[in-house]
């Protein structure tokens, strides 16, 4: 895929889209935009921001994948490439460029047998992908990290003197993942399951029941400070229990 986005405007008048857009399939296309938003972008795509402002990118990183980098200042950046011949990156199959653009909250889509390190940057987030079991103790949002390895054993996540907005966990297949006492964006399970959160006087504040393949998220952001333990339960057994910390 090939994707220009590009923001412009004409006298006084201002031509403006959000597009939230997954990119994972031959295409070429161009869209005007001004806020160009959150997108994943993964398998083979090329994407090509010109004068754009805020743009969230999900840089996809898969098996094989080598990615040892120090992010540009995300409030501005007049030139930018993320592809295999960047230094510190190897084996990416995607191509994204930036031309003039602000407000640049750097993401990774981080997949099994991946290597990612960050060094010396002001970061946005993660989004794990996670197929096999796992435990995750005390990994939290908006935190500077002087140095920081998250424990999964099937790929390589790593931060140094890089300031962390936040991190999401998304679990797939049969996995069992323990994660506590962590702050972290949004959780989300897939496949067919059962959701429920209580307090910590046993009371039930939030359940779902998740009867499809499609991806499934709890929102919590009505809820009080404090802490909350998730309980997800398949065939009427208990698979997982989380404590999620919302401060």
């Amino acid at each position: 895929m090939i994707l220009t986005i590009i923001y412009y405007r004409t006298g006084k008048s201002f031509m403006t889209k959000t597009a939230g857009i997954q990119l994972c399939y031959s295409l070429k296309k161009r869209l005007f935009v001004e806020k160009a938003g959150d997108m994943t972008i993964n398998d083979s795509s090329e994407v090509h921001f010109i004068k754009c402002d805020t743009i969230m990118p999900w840089l996809g990183v898969t098996d094989g994948d080598i990615v040892n980098v120090q992010f540009p200042d995300y409030q501005n950046v007049p030139h930018y490439v993320f592809d295999k011949n960047t230094p510190g990156i190897n084996g990416v199959d995607i191509k994204v460029t930036f031309d003039s653009c602000s407000t640049v909250l750097w993401g990774f889509d981080s997949w099994p047998g991946s290597y990612i390190n960050v060094y010396n940057s002001n970061w946005t987030g993660v989004a794990f992908r996670i197929y096999e079991d796992a435990i995750i103790n005390n990994v939290y949002d908006y935190t500077i990290y002087p140095s920081f390895n998250m424990p999964l054993t099937d790929r390589t996540f790593t931060l140094s003197n890089t300031y962390f907005h936040f991190w999401f966990p998304y679990v797939y297949d049969n996995a069992v993942v323990y994660i506590d006492s962590c702050r972290y964006a949004e959780g989300i399970a897939h496949n067919n399951a059962e959701i429920y959160i209580t307090n910590t006087s046993g009371q039930i504040v939030e359940a779902q029941n998740f009867v499809s393949i499609q991806d499934k998220t709890v929102d919590l952001s009505s809820q009080p400070k404090g802490i909350y333990f998730v309980k997800i339960i398949e065939n009427d057994k208990i698979k997982k229990t989380e404590k999620i910390i919302i401060q």
